[in-house]
């Protein structure tokens, strides 16, 4: 039967199917793209002011016995997100080792955007400068968003982990739940969570044996914003000072927990 009838809005020039097709695809990239760099410039208020924070700084009384605590790790070891130092997980764990009885210098050797690389290369070396006797560690998130090659990854953390052996204490975080990070879309955040649980499967084989304590953020620290959006900060990746509260218990107790051993209670 002939077409009688072509309504001009049914009617599409040659060529402009394809161009909203492909608008159709542009158009959603350019609104991620747009929200980036939107949270990639909160991200760099809230680096300026941990940056500012204090990287060596005593905890506890002058009279008690000293004691040396090295921060090592990535941003979070730093404190991105947190509002103070005293909201971040290093500042309560050099409360915490006060509290047992010692004169605590901190020395926070972290670093923002590090990965276990950056650790081994940049900051292993102070280990033996300090020759501290409480080490914490947080690192992982960076190399599971950026996707470490693996054995890279596991070389790297067993040297980490070798290098830390003959500290009396170290408290080892594993990879945080990324998967949970608000800033990533949905198909990403589920493979960067594979690789932070191929992550901490390394460190559950390598920690026992050199005595290092694992102090769980995949699993007991995660920071589910479904359960509280206030655990983010505004650039929708660091924690924010709730977030830190989690982390920093943790940590206290794996201290506590230990020093009921070490100190005698």
């Amino acid at each position: 039967m002939p077409i009688l009838f072509e309504s001009r809005l049914t009617r599409v020039p040659k060529g402009a199917a394809a161009r909203f097709a492909a608008a159709a695809v542009a158009l959603p990239a350019l609104g991620l793209v747009a929200r980036y760099e939107y949270l990639w410039r909160k991200a760099q208020g809230l680096i300026a002011l941990a940056e500012s924070f204090p990287r060596d700084y005593h905890a506890g009384y002058v009279g008690d016995p000293p004691a040396t605590y090295l921060v090592m790790g990535d941003s979070t070891s730093v404190g991105t997100g947190a509002g103070s130092l005293e909201a971040t997980f290093p500042y309560g764990c050099a409360c915490t080792f006060a509290r047992r009885g010692y004169w605590v210098r901190v020395i926070n050797v972290a670093k923002v955007g590090a990965r276990i690389a950056d650790v081994v290369s940049e900051q292993v070396p102070e280990v033996e400068a300090w020759r501290p006797d409480f080490v914490t560690v947080s690192i992982g998130a960076n190399d599971a968003v950026r996707f470490t090659d693996l054995d890279a990854f596991a070389s790297d953390l067993r040297t980490l982990v070798s290098v830390l052996k003959p500290c009396p204490h170290v408290y080892f975080g594993s990879t945080p739940d990324v998967e949970m990070l608000p800033a990533l879309t949905r198909f990403f955040a589920a493979r960067v969570g594979v690789r932070a649980r191929q992550q901490n499967r390394f460190l559950d084989d390598l920690a026992p044996e050199a005595g290092v304590r694992i102090v769980d953020l995949y699993g007991h620290g995660r920071l589910d914003p479904r359960f509280n959006p206030g655990f983010y900060a505004t650039d929708a990746y660091h924690p924010t000072d709730a977030g830190y509260r989690v982390w920093r218990g943790l940590f206290e107790k794996a201290i506590k927990q230990e020093a009921a051993v070490w100190i005698g209670g």
